[in-house]
C-alpha cells in the first residue's frame, strides 16, 4: 500500500481499535482461478498468538471459503472512516485557487496465513504484519486543514464527525 509518511498509521492500538470498531472485512487470498475476496466481519482477539489473531465464522454451505486450504496467506482489509473533503472548504481556494478536492480515510492491512479452526467451523488469520493508512488531510496547508474541520463539522453526521476529530487530531500532533 502506498504511504507517504505523513500518512503512515502504525499505532497498533489505534489499529486494532478500527477493526473492531468496523469488523467487516475483505479477506484476499489467490485461489485456482486467481484472486479471491471473502467478505466476512472478524472478531478481533488481542490476546491471540504473538500478535493477535482474526476470527472468523464460516458457514457450513459456503463453498467458496471452504475451498481455501489452510496455510494460504492472506490479505484482510479494514476500511474506518471515509468521507469526501470538498476544495470549498479550504481557504486557498479563495486566496489562490490552487485546490482540489480528495477524499480521507482510514484502512488497515492484516497480512497472515489462514488456518481452520479443529471443527472446520471459523477460520483464524494469527496477525503476522499491520499496515495501517490515515489520510486526514495531512499534506494540505494548516489553514485548509482547520477549514477541513470546520467543513466536517457542518456536515453534521457521524462519519464526518468522526474524520473531523481525526483531522484535528492531525493537525494538533503537527509543529506549527
Amino acid at each position: 500500500m502506498y504511504r507517504p509518511p505523513c500518512h503512515r498509521f502504525d499505532d497498533r492500538d489505534a489499529q486494532f481499535d478500527l477493526i473492531e470498531r468496523h469488523p467487516l472485512g475483505s479477506c484476499i487470498f489467490r485461489a485456482a482461478g486467481g484472486l479471491e475476496a471473502l467478505h466476512r466481519p472478524f472478531r478481533l482477539d488481542r490476546s491471540a498468538a504473538a500478535d493477535g489473531a482474526l476470527i472468523a465464522r464460516i458457514q457450513p454451505d459456503d463453498a467458496e471459503a471452504r475451498a481455501v486450504p489452510a496455510g494460504t496467506p492472506v490479505l484482510v482489509v479494514f476500511h474506518g472512516p471515509q468521507v469526501y473533503i470538498t476544495p470549498g472548504w479550504y481557504p486557498g481556494k479563495a486566496a489562490h485557487g490552487r485546490v482540489v478536492p480528495t477524499w480521507n480515510y482510514a484502512v488497515v492491512h492484516v497480512h497472515g496465513i489462514l488456518r481452520w479452526t479443529h471443527d472446520r467451523a471459523g477460520i483464524e488469520i494469527p496477525i503476522h504484519r499491520l499496515d495501517g493508512k490515515l489520510k486526514a488531510s495531512q499534506d494540505e496547508d494548516r489553514p485548509d486543514r482547520e477549514g477541513t474541520v470546520k467543513g466536517l463539522d457542518a456536515l453534521g453526521t457521524d462519519t464526518a464527525r468522526t474524520m473531523a476529530v481525526l483531522v484535528q487530531q492531525a493537525l494538533d500532533a503537527t509543529p506549527d
